[in-house]
């Protein structure tokens, strides 16, 4: 049985983003000097992440350049000019404002031109246009205190839309406070606080600096003591950039990634003569919550199954026709979209919106990318969450069933032999299963399942939330500390499940949309769907764990209690059998009784034992919380 659900690649492309901040106002004499510096670092940047990864997995993956302006006037345009030069470089564009209201703030509005240039060259451009101011003083610019606030907020949230795509921000910046909210300083800051390589050039004297990630951490301090950041030349930020973007890091990291991209499984399993759903033998937890939930939980399990054969080819229809059926398979099926779960009700406070599943669906297309890699992911997490979770419920199960087999010799004493044989098996066979599931154990080699689970839930949860930031352009790379120079100081694979989720992150191009008041109330109907779906999950769920916790509590106590009947019934019949008046405890009364209160002395506290190792272990009540 180890035939593959056909998924798509499941190594991301390498997406490599260089975005352009700096000010409008540049020096005609340095225009052409600018425009030539910005080609050359583009080319070098270029140059370094093709030739930095030699080995799996970075030098199969295909590459993609892209570059992201805001096309102001000044060095946006510069930029974008320099990357028109060089085909490979895809270009994207994000306006603060909807067009119309950009052009506004041009010293001649129709320079706007470049904007409708873009549009019909099909280059994706994406429009904040969820504002339109009403007045406007005699330079363009809003009067309204308001108004300005607004602007203001767009061109911060411009700024922080750059940032989080960037994977190298290139800064035209003189080095002062920014002279509004979301000016080129207040970016490189915001590079600062997401630890984003930057490439600071001068466009009065056209020197270049670095500003890197101090090291050790994947952030820096405050642009304010710059001065302790900076080297000469862009060669720092330019590699700290390049190797930014690199899935392997270690040894450990790659094959860790090999494993998750080529070896792990989502079977899928023949329901019907066409239907299939994908499925997992480790039953056993799923099982136990079933008849602990106190029926709020009911595990669909199928009988008798064999993996559906995704190769056509006659060699595979007889391999699967050979394959024996699995006795017992637990259904994992395809849940709809969550996004439209919510679709029929509007958002409250956007009742212009339209909710119309056509609707969401055009609004909600940019995570397209993104959304086979967190199936895949969301899959493999839940099948090794049943995996590691049905082991250790085995490992207690099987420990107590020892003591049991044991107990058994007791009474059946011509049977001592065979009672330790059977508890020799089933002893082996838990400490089998732990070996298995457990890290590397000599002799066998363990399979990690604990860790394989968290990286793969590290990464569906991750790529959840990325697929909502990608409906309003925000999809990009996460600052998460943990994975800033991770493979430097712990050469361990838990590096790469941030790593790899982020690459994935990127894959969506921002969307070529206009954000106006009825397409994010669209989109806020949308991620309502995905919130309202996962709080009812998680308020399910909640109830279904907290039902298991007190069923292994009362489990644990009630065999302790029946333990303790059975003993103080033995000491009692011992006191009354020194009482005349009890001549019916004899001696073999007392030899049974003993028999018995040892039986049961021994295999009620290990089932009690057992219960309280699940309930432990599993840690039910606080996963309830």
């Amino acid at each position: 049985m180890t035939d593959k659900t056909a998924e798509p690649d499941l190594i991301p492309p390498l997406v490599f983003t260089v975005a352009i901040t700096g000010h409008r106002a540049i020096p005609d004499e340095q225009r052409d000097a600018l425009r030539a510096a910005i080609a050359n670092l583009l080319k070098v940047a270029k140059g370094a992440v093709t030739d930095s990864a030699t080995e799996w997995p970075d030098a199969e993956r295909e590459r993609q350049f892209r570059f992201v302006s805001a096309l102001a006037e000044g060095a946006d345009r510069i930029a974008w000019d320099a990357a028109s030069a060089d085909p490979a470089w895809q270009r994207e564009a994000v306006l603060p404002f909807a067009r119309e209201d950009y052009a506004q703030t041009f010293d001649d509005p129709a320079r706007i031109a470049v904007v409708d240039q873009a549009i019909v060259a099909g280059v994706p451009v994406l429009q904040l246009a969820d504002w339109r101011w009403q007045a406007t003083g005699e330079d363009g610019a809003p009067d309204n205190a308001f108004d300005q606030m607004w602007q203001a907020r767009r061109y911060r949230t411009l700024g922080q839309i750059l940032v989080r795509r960037a994977d190298l921000l290139i800064a035209v910046w003189r080095g002062k406070p920014a002279a509004g909210v979301g000016g080129t300083a207040d970016v490189v800051a915001e590079t600062g606080a997401e630890g984003v390589p930057t490439i600071w050039i001068d466009p009065d004297d056209l020197r270049i600096r670095s500003i890197v990630p101090q090291p050790g951490t994947s952030r820096r301090q405050m642009i304010d003591d710059a001065s302790d950041l900076t080297s000469d030349g862009a060669a720092r930020a330019i590699e700290a950039a390049a190797h930014s973007v690199m899935l392997g890091g270690n040894d450990a990291s790659a094959e860790a990634i090999r494993r998750f991209s080529s070896r792990e499984r989502v079977r899928e399993w023949r329901i019907g003569k066409r239907q299939v759903e994908p499925g997992t033998t480790s039953v056993l937890y799923a099982s136990t919550i079933g008849l602990l939930s106190r029926g709020t939980y009911k595990p669909q399990v199928r009988l008798l199954r064999k993996p559906a054969a995704r190769n056509r080819s006659l060699a595979a229809r007889v391999k699967n026709w050979l394959t024996l059926p699995s006795l017992f398979v637990l259904s994992m099926p395809d849940w709809p979209d969550d996004k439209y779960s919510a679709a029929p009700a509007p958002v409250e406070d956007a009742p212009r919106g339209n909710t119309s599943r056509e609707a969401i669906v055009a609004a909600t297309a940019s995570d397209a990318a993104i959304a086979p890699y967190f199936g895949f992911a969301d899959k493999v997490g839940t099948r090794l969450g049943h995996l590691y979770r049905s082991s250790y419920i085995a490992i207690f199960s099987l420990s107590a069933m020892a003591i049991f087999i044991a107990a058994l010799s007791l009474i059946f004493r011509n049977w001592t032999l065979i009672a330790a044989i059977g508890e020799l098996a089933t002893l082996s066979i838990a400490l089998f299963i732990w070996m298995r599931v457990s890290e590397k154990t000599a002799p066998l080699r363990g399979l990690a399942v604990h860790r394989r689970w968290l990286d793969a839930r590290f990464v569906a949860e991750m790529l959840r939330g990325a697929k909502a930031l990608s409906w309003i352009g925000f999809s990009g790379r996460s600052s998460a500390p943990s994975w800033g120079d991770a493979d430097e100081s712990d050469r361990s694979e838990h590096a790469w499940s941030p790593r790899f989720a982020n690459a994935v992150s990127t894959l969506p191009h921002v969307p070529n949309e206009r954000l106006t008041p009825d397409r994010l109330a669209t989109i806020g109907t949308a991620l309502k769907g995905v919130v309202v779906g996962q709080k009812d999950y998680h308020a399910k769920n909640a109830e279904r764990l907290q039902n298991v916790h007190k069923s292994l509590d009362k489990l644990g106590q009630r065999f302790i209690a029946l333990s303790i009947i059975f003993v103080l019934a033995l000491v009692v019949l011992y006191g009354l059998s020194y009482i005349p008046r009890f001549p019916f405890i004899s001696e073999r009364v007392l030899s049974v009784a003993g028999i018995v209160a040892a039986f049961f002395g021994s295999v009620s506290p290990a089932i009690a034992a057992a219960a309280a190792g699940i309930r432990y272990h599993g840690d039910y009540e606080r996963f309830a919380r």
